[in-house]
């Protein structure tokens, strides 16, 4: 079964900017490791779609299991006071809104 929450790429010690793979509703979803570490030394675009490192990753060998040295993945946040929509009683519930909520619960699913 495929991975909807992660991407794999090697490094080249030249290109910095990786296409995320995967749709994010937020930007602090999205992390990423170089060579099995953790790095937060990247931004991502506007449109959230590319991931731009500060400086090009290594060219090191993947790590075991893994079809690259550069890791991309999206943890989405299911507790309570980080769920995207609060809903109140009595409140117009917008269409953009459903859309979001169904969206953060799929994008949990897919992390499973």
């Amino acid at each position: 079964m495929p991975n909807y929450a992660e991407t794999f790429y090697q490094g080249d010690t030249t290109t910095v900017a990786f296409p995320l793979g995967f749709y994010i509703l937020r930007q602090d979803e999205v992390f990423a490791t170089v060579d099995g570490v953790g790095t937060t030394a990247f931004t991502i675009d506007s449109t959230n779609t590319t991931l731009t490192f500060t400086s090009p990753p290594p060219n090191n060998p993947p790590t075991v299991g893994d079809a690259g040295n550069i890791k991309l993945f999206r943890v989405t946040a299911i507790a309570d006071d980080e769920r995207p929509i609060a809903y109140a009683t009595g409140a117009h519930v917008s269409e953009r809104e459903l859309d979001v909520a169904i969206l953060h619960l799929l994008h949990a699913i897919q992390e499973m």
